[in-house]
């Protein structure tokens, strides 16, 4: 053989060495890799977010479905109303809508044929008013009530008037109102921006605005559902547009619309003369029931007296009722206790259920040993049957709860 070919042999030799090597090499890698790869697997399907992840107990083919755990509302507190003191009238549409907002429940002497205002026609000078937005001192400065009118001088870039706190109720249709003038000529479409407006927690401000200057008493109103129970803020005011305007405001009125009729009455026997005639037992039945709920007549008269058990029963009397979509309804009960022991939970409920919206309710919370009557004013969003009933077992404890006197009444 030659040289050169010796040297082309050696040469063939020693690539086919590192092959050999490279080979060998990348299978153990790929080897590696993949032992890696499956521990990495093991892990990841056991693993999740750094938590070791425990074996699910094998399930059973046919479980026994749990039974639904009724739901009961929570106790709603009451709400203060605010003074709208950092609320301009820009930012008045800016107040959250809810549906409804308890606060205090109003008794049965509310007067709903008469204005709720105080001295609103000014006979008494500023009695009832106060200030709004303005110091005193500065307030007998600018602001002045005689001859049954008010004056506001109003300031330029400033809003100043006088309020009152009124009574309200909630689902109730009201219709605000006042007259104004300007005591200033006016040239065309000048400026004056007085406002009358009545602000309760919960919702929009409802307002009544005169945006130019008129020499005539000019009236207008604002017919509207109140969704608020409880004291309100009535205020009126200049200082809506940058402009000084001094201006006259006489006759403010807040009246209750269509009020409710003496008797119409949608529920039937509600004040058990009748026995519980139109009533069914409601989350109990047979024996239990009427060893538990029972019908009673005394010195306090008739009543239905529901023996309350521990645990959160639930368990009273419904019956059902026709109502309206888009009518008005007040729905009221007396209520005692017959445990009665200081600040100790009562849980008695009275409540309007109708599909496609939340149940209305009358809660008792704390035992009582006197009749407590509640009463609720809402807009019901529904036409048919729907149930009004009453029961016990809102809280863990037993008690006794005596009922008498259910109605539910819609406006006219």
């Amino acid at each position: 053989m030659t040289l050169k070919t010796h040297v082309l042999l050696a040469t063939l030799a020693t690539a086919a060495i590192i092959a050999l090597i490279y080979v060998r090499a990348n299978g153990n890698d790929d080897s590696r890799l993949r032992k890696v790869m499956e521990k990495t697997k093991d892990l990841q399907t056991n693993v999740v977010d750094n938590q070791i992840l425990k074996p699910e107990a094998p399930k059973s083919e046919v479980s026994k479905p749990k039974a639904p755990k009724e739901e009961i509302p929570e106790v709603e507190l009451p709400v203060q109303p605010e003074e709208p003191q950092n609320q301009t009238p820009a930012s008045a549409e800016n107040a959250a809508k809810q549906p409804e907002t308890k606060a205090e429940q109003l008794d049965d002497d509310f007067l709903i044929d008469q204005s709720v205002v105080k001295n609103g026609g000014f006979k008494e000078g500023l009695n009832n008013w106060r200030y709004w937005r303005i110091n005193e001192e500065n307030g007998k400065k600018f602001i002045k009530a005689e001859n049954s009118t008010l004056s506001i001088q109003g300031q330029l870039n400033t809003l100043m008037g006088v309020a009152q706190s009124v009574k309200v109720l909630s689902g109730t249709v009201y219709r605000l109102s006042a007259e104004v003038r300007s005591k200033e000529a006016s040239e065309g479409k000048s400026f004056m921006g007085a406002r009358l407006a009545l602000y309760a927690d919960g919702q929009k401000e409802q307002q009544v605005v005169w945006l130019y200057k008129n020499q005539d008493w000019e009236k207008k109103d604002l017919v509207f559902t109140n969704r608020y129970s409880g004291v309100a803020t009535l205020f009126v005011h200049t200082g809506y547009t940058t402009n000084a305007a001094e201006c006259l405001v006489r006759e403010i009125a807040l009246l209750p619309e269509n009020p409710f009729p003496s008797r119409n009455v949608c529920s039937f026997n509600g004040n058990f003369n009748d026995g519980t005639k139109g009533w069914d037992f409601w989350h109990i039945s047979g024996t239990e029931a009427s060893n538990l709920i029972e019908r009673a007549s005394g010195d306090y008269g008739n009543c239905v007296v529901v023996k309350g058990q521990s645990g959160s029963r639930l368990m009273g009397m419904s019956q059902a009722v026709s109502v309206v979509s888009g009518s008005i309804y007040r729905m009221s009960a007396n209520v005692k206790s017959q445990d009665v022991k200081e600040k100790g939970f009562f849980g008695a409920r009275v409540a309007f259920y109708a599909p496609g919206q939340k149940e209305h309710q009358l809660l008792w919370t704390y035992a009582t040993k006197d009749w407590e009557k509640k009463t609720l004013v809402f807009t019901n969003n529904y036409s048919g049957k729907a149930t009004f009933f009453f029961h016990t077992g809102y809280t863990t404890n037993s008690c006794t709860a005596l009922f008498k006197d259910l109605s539910l009444i819609k406006r006219k």
